[in-house]
């Protein structure tokens, strides 16, 4: 760090490397045979910081400006640079229905697809953030609009009509509003509003996405037995066998690495509007493919056994192919934090009457192929073995004891709705 500068000392010119610290200007001597060797690692420096200059600058992209076409919903809907639909005044022109968003295909229009992607306006530290950049009195479609709409979690985006731009244009490449986001920490913050992810971060919980050396991880802040049954919940499913998405702890936050990557996560909210009945999502999963269907099944079952009561249209979905648009799965299981014990122990560990488990039995019992499905799945076992094991893997103190009985009991419930053949 620094600068050289020269003195001249008795008729001699001497070399001194000087600073800015905390104490004021720093002045260091510098041997004559040092100086060749401190003017190149300057000049390295000064390389390194316009490097570093050029690559903010291509990263900190610019909130959007919204053209009348933009405002107007007047426009391109692309999948990466593929067109997959054309709109007029929100009005559907033409649209690929194998490549394009679900949802779309679905209401043949663009303005509630585009609301459903905007972050959620009841999160204190959105309201600060839309504060901060200009935007708090801006609608959810003029809030995704505000980075072309697009997210983290597929390649889908809206391009103006008259605009040039191109996918890479508008990717997300930083993370600038992570600790405002996830934490309400407004220090250090740019007065230019910067295009980033967490316009079209989702969800009723504090998050935020953090860009990592392995990709982007969504941090979430969680009570502590919210953190504990979210993670113990992932731990517990893996264990099992079932596709869940990879969660770990730091510090006071949980933090689940995005599962989206080459791939389009597709909530089921796209395919099924508000209609969150059992039987209803499995027999569109089944029209699709069997193997969806059955993936679905073993969701609810999961759900019913650790009673996680916020499984919604928006927390479970598909998996597709971006390229072709073809639907490859069910998404890994994620988003558990008011499972188990969230909400504190239930009054019956033992669970009598237990809401969930009734409502995946009544499933059950309206769904032949369902019903079918069930009683031939070799469910997993569940070993008092596990459950310790993974208890011990999270640092926070619960009654295991409690913990045992309300699952064991839960367990047998649904073993007991197979029917014997």
């Amino acid at each position: 760090k620094g600068y050289i500068s020269y003195k001249s000392i008795r008729g001699r010119k001497v070399a001194y490397l000087q600073y800015r610290s905390r104490e004021g200007i720093k002045s260091t001597y510098l041997r004559p045979n040092d100086v060749p060797i401190v003017i190149a690692l300057i000049a390295e420096r000064k390389k390194l910081e316009e490097e570093i200059k050029r690559r903010r600058q291509k990263e900190e992209k610019p909130l959007a400006k919204l053209s009348p076409s933009a405002i107007a919903l007047t426009g391109s809907l692309l999948s990466g640079e593929k067109i997959v639909a054309e709109f007029k005044d929100n009005l559907l022109l033409w649209i690929d229905e194998k490549k394009a968003p679900l949802w779309v295909v679905r209401t043949r229009e663009l303005s509630d697809w585009l609301s459903h992607r905007a972050i959620d306006a009841h999160r204190a530290n959105s309201r600060l953030l839309k504060k901060i950049v200009r935007l708090e009195a801006k609608d959810d479609v003029s809030i995704a609009l505000s980075v072309h709409a697009a997210t983290l979690t597929d390649d889908y985006w809206f391009r103006p009509k008259h605009s040039k731009l191109h996918y890479e244009d508008i990717a997300f490449t930083n993370d600038s509003y992570f600790d405002l986001a996830l934490s309400g920490d407004s220090s250090n913050l740019k007065r230019k509003a910067l295009h980033s992810p967490e316009f079209t971060n989702i969800g009723s919980f504090e998050k935020a996405w953090k860009k990592q050396e392995d990709g982007w991880w969504m941090y979430k802040k969680e009570a502590p037995m919210e953190l504990f049954s979210e993670l113990f919940a992932a731990k517990l499913a893996q264990k099992m066998g079932f596709s869940v998405a990879d969660y770990e702890q730091e510090g006071e936050f949980i933090k689940t690495k995005n599962f989206a990557i080459n791939l389009n996560f597709e909530p089921a909210m796209a395919l099924l509007g508000e209609d969150a009945d059992y039987d209803h999502a499995f027999q569109t999963f089944y029209r699709i493919d069997p193997f969806i269907a059955f993936s679905f099944l073993r969701l609810v079952w999961f759900d019913s056994l650790i009673n996680n009561v916020d499984r919604h249209n928006e927390n479970y979905g598909l998996l597709r192919e971006r390229k072709s648009g073809k639907i490859l799965s069910l998404a890994p299981n994620f988003d558990n934090n008011l499972a188990l014990l969230a909400r504190g122990y239930p009054k019956n560990p033992k669970r009598k009457n237990d809401g969930l488990i009734r409502f995946f039995a009544e499933f059950l019992g309206k769904n032949r192929i369902a019903q079918d499905y069930y009683d031939q799945w070799n469910i997993p076992s569940l070993e008092e073995e596990t459950i310790l094991s993974l208890v011990k893997q999270i640092d926070t103190p619960v009654d295991i004891e409690y913990l045992k009985t309300y699952l064991f009991s839960g367990y047998q419930k649904l073993l007991s709705l197979k029917k014997t053949r």
